[in-house]
């Protein structure tokens, strides 16, 4: 497996260049120049009323339910839900990284096909845009506020992150780099036992690597909160009603459709279905709108380096 993957990178070489300055300049130590970057942003200034209100938008869930059309039309530019592959700059920051696979394994490729091959660019694309975020906090999810995203290094070793990035990490990423092409769910269950272990030690070693998405926030879209609060609120209500008929409530909030307990196709299903919801391409929100540049967007041309993909 690392043969095979030394082999596909070596003919899939990427690099990555900066245009701060004015210039092409090529950095020594990608990740953490990056990480530096993103942390030292401005930030954004939070009311009282916003630091003492809670953010969590969907109970008892770390997989994101699909959104009401009222929800995606409220998005600016879109959402985004990056599960757990998305880590703060720091405990109290409002700036985050995204760290995905630079590559995916497919243990039974189609004919002719190889078994690495280069993953979708969908998170990659993010690059320039604006999006709404939504993410796991600890049980739940809660609304972060609008985040501008910066395209960031690519062949990165996850350990050169340093801190940020804990001991959960590894297998994350191992589990997002493997294509278990199945519907059936004990074969997805035995590819995973058997693969996954070896991607994480790869993911240890650094000889697979990670490409980076940097979020800066830069506003709170009160409209789509209050929309998402809303709508929470009522499904809390409806749960506390069957509670005092002494009824069990659905896995996660009233009406929330958890991945865990749905068949493995229809899990699927919801899954690409948020995915389409989230690039514009379902429901009837927008989507992904370009926007100006950080330093048109906030005043800071002078100061703001942009990172090309």
């Amino acid at each position: 497996m690392r043969n095979e993957l030394i082999a596909f990178v070596h003919g899939h070489s990427a690099t990555f260049t900066s245009t701060a300055s004015g210039g092409m300049h090529r950095w020594s130590d990608p990740a953490q120049t990056f990480h530096a970057f993103i942390s030292g942003l401005p930030e954004t200034a939070t009311p009282d009323a916003q630091q003492l209100e809670s953010r969590v938008v969907f109970r008892n869930v770390t997989k994101l339910p699909l959104l009401s059309k009222a929800a995606i039309k409220a998005c600016i530019g879109g959402f985004a839900f990056f599960g757990d592959l998305l880590q703060w700059c720091a405990p109290l920051s409002q700036h985050a990284l995204v760290v995905f696979p630079e590559y995916e394994f497919s243990p039974k490729p189609a004919t002719g096909a190889t078994t690495w091959t280069k993953p979708s660019t969908a998170w990659t694309s993010y690059a320039g845009q604006q999006r709404d975020l939504l993410y796991v906090d600890g049980g739940d999810i809660s609304y972060a506020g609008t985040f501008f995203c910066h395209g960031g290094p690519r062949a990165v070793k996850l350990a050169e992150l340093g801190e940020i990035v804990g001991e959960a990490m590894y297998e994350h990423l191992a589990r997002r780099t493997l294509v278990a092409d199945t519907k059936r769910p004990k074969d997805r269950s035995n590819l995973i036992k058997t693969f996954v272990p070896s991607l994480t030690n790869l993911y240890r070693e650094g000889s697979a690597t990670v490409q980076v998405l940097g979020l800066q926030r830069v506003g709170f879209n009160q409209s789509l909160f209050g929309i998402l609060i809303k709508a929470s609120k009522k499904r809390g209500r409806a749960a506390a009603l069957l509670e005092l008929l002494g009824e069990t409530s659905p896995v996660g909030d009233p009406g929330t459709p958890k991945k865990r307990g749905l068949p493995e196709e229809d899990a699927e299903a919801m899954e690409a279905e948020i995915d389409m919801q989230a690039d514009g391409r379902g429901g009837e929100g927008p989507g992904p709108s370009k926007i100006p540049k950080l330093g048109e967007l906030v005043g800071l041309a002078d100061t703001t380096a942009m990172w090309d993909m």
